[in-house]
């Protein structure tokens, strides 16, 4: 298949993993959509991953806002935007 010849989507899953462990909590969400699809994926989930990356670079110099207490308990905010989470897999 050209896509998988293309786009190695575990490895780019795995990359982000990493990624998402050490400083980028506010990737979680589509990492996990992305992982569900990592034995078959097409081009809407490559055009999620690179969305990804590009939404990394891009934000790379921006700061993650955690604020704690409450009743809430822990908040995150970031400036991920919702067609990461939109996109209908």
């Amino acid at each position: 298949d050209k896509i998988r010849a293309e786009f190695d989507m575990r490895s780019a899953c795995g990359h982000l993993n990493y990624i998402q462990m050490i400083s980028r909590p506010d990737i979680s969400l589509p990492l996990k959509i992305l992982s569900k699809y990592m034995g078959a994926y097409g081009r809407r989930h490559v055009a999620l991953a690179k969305h990804v990356m590009r939404y990394l670079k891009g934000s790379a110099g921006l700061p993650l806002i955690f604020r704690g207490g409450g009743k809430q308990g822990v908040q995150v905010f970031t400036t991920l935007t919702a067609d990461a989470r939109s996109q209908e897999l």
